[in-house]
């Protein structure tokens, strides 16, 4: 029997094989992140790859050039369990059968994790993968495949760990915990959360996501396309916020906020980017729409919906808002924004109090402080040159820390010392 660390001593005299693992179901920040580590990774050389996602065709389509990209359709997903969960709660009718409903459930999800592991195992033996790499934390079947294959396995948290207040819970950390070489946080608040969780911090480390710079320089022609499009003007300042419609996402409570300094701003403009998939809140786009439709607002707010070629509508900006409810893993809208060279407000807590330099790559206010939204906005309306001088120094700060060379070569080093450290 090969040892999973076999595989990478003999990875030194060819490239090292590694097969990525996307389960996300939907278009989001996951899926691109994993797009540009890949390409980072080509630049570097030494590194095959191969991906297995779980997206549709339209998703991935694009994204990974020159990459053999394999499709899996799952028969279950935490969409369906949402939904069951919605189905069968308490109060509305049959809810008495909740229990046995999420009991099956979970019988056929134990099965159908057992059949997914088959697949990733039988695709990476094809393959000859020297390593596994989970692209959203870790999953039973990813980290089942990488016991059959016995070659390492890594997960890439792009979200904050799991909580674990019980017994059974701490078990399966400590099974987790030997099955994975390491694991890989977007910030060091999600390293903290992984910690947290049970994994120990030599198996921890933090790197960012990368974003290509070339992808977000904009021509003058496509940005005044874009803005022709939706009826903005040249005088206009357009505040944009970049996301899918969600309750933690903060679109709402945006509008709310910029709605009295569209008055005090004539020229200001408000563009939101982005759509509900992948939402259980259809009442909060509802939302969203109602208020962006008020008389008082209408003219001034566009709902531009999913759009594929987003660096467009970031070059069609002035300024981006991140303006999400909760703590932002990382955030990768901020780095997006400043790759585009655009001005950025953030919520000071998390992802983006690693990402931004306040006043001097981008604006961070206190997190849910609305009215500190608002002021920060209406400063940068009111001063271009802040605007720009803050456009400049963000587009240096990607640069100098986020292009997908520097991250990729973070990514490689990682595993040196995951190596490292297991003997």
């Amino acid at each position: 029997m090969t040892h999973p660390e076999q595989h990478l001593q003999n990875s030194t005299t060819r490239p090292i094989k590694i097969l990525h693992v996307e389960y996300g179901l939907g278009f989001g920040g996951s899926v691109v992140s994993l797009a540009e580590l890949i390409r980072g990774l080509r630049t570097e050389g030494g590194v095959e790859s191969r991906v297995i996602a779980f997206q549709p065709e339209s998703v991935v389509q694009g994204l990974f050039r020159d990459v053999t990209v394999l499709r899996l359709r799952p028969l279950l997903s935490y969409r369906l369990r949402a939904a069951l969960m919605s189905r069968f709660r308490p109060g509305v009718p049959w809810s008495m059968m909740r229990w046995p409903v999420m009991k099956l459930y979970s019988a056929f999800d134990f099965l159908h994790d057992a059949y997914i592991a088959a697949v990733l195992a039988r695709h990476g033996r094809i393959m000859d993968a020297d390593i596994i790499h989970l692209n959203n934390g870790w999953s039973t079947s990813g980290l089942w495949a990488a016991r059959l294959l016995h070659v390492p396995c890594i997960a890439h948290f792009r979200g904050f760990a799991p909580t674990v207040s019980n017994r059974t819970g701490r078990r399966g950390g400590n099974w987790i915990e030997r099955t994975l070489l390491g694991c890989i946080g977007i910030s060091r608040a999600v390293s903290d959360s992984i910690v947290s969780f049970g994994i120990p911090a030599r198996k921890v480390r933090t790197i960012h996501n990368s974003v290509s710079l070339e992808r977000y320089s904009v021509k003058l022609e496509a940005r005044n396309a874009v803005r022709s499009r939706h009826g903005f003007m040249e005088n206009h300042v357009v505040v944009a916020v970049f996301g899918r419609i969600m309750p933690w996402k903060g679109q709402l409570e945006f509008l709310r906020a910029l709605a009295p300094a569209l008055e005090q701003f004539p020229d200001m403009r408000i563009l939101l980017v982005g759509d509900e998939s992948d939402t259980d809140s259809p009442a909060y786009g509802q939302e969203v729409r109602a208020l962006a439709d008020h008389p008082s607002l209408a003219r001034k707010v566009v709902l531009a919906g999913y759009q594929n070629d987003v660096a467009v509508y970031y070059g069609a900006s002035d300024i981006v808002v991140h303006c999400s409810r909760e703590p932002e893993p990382f955030g990768r809208v901020v780095i997006e924004a400043m790759a585009a060279g655009k001005a950025v407000v953030a919520m000071a807590e998390a992802g983006p109090l690693e990402i931004i330099s306040n006043e001097i790559d981008g604006l961070l206010v206190p997190p849910r402080d609305d009215a500190a939204v608002r002021t920060a906005v209406t400063r940068l309306c009111e001063d271009s040159r802040v605007r720009e001088a803050l456009g400049v120094a963000a587009r240096r700060t990607v640069a100098e820390r986020f292009s997908p060379p520097v991250i990729a070569r973070e990514f490689l080093l990682a595993i040196r010392d995951f190596r490292s450290e297991t003997h």
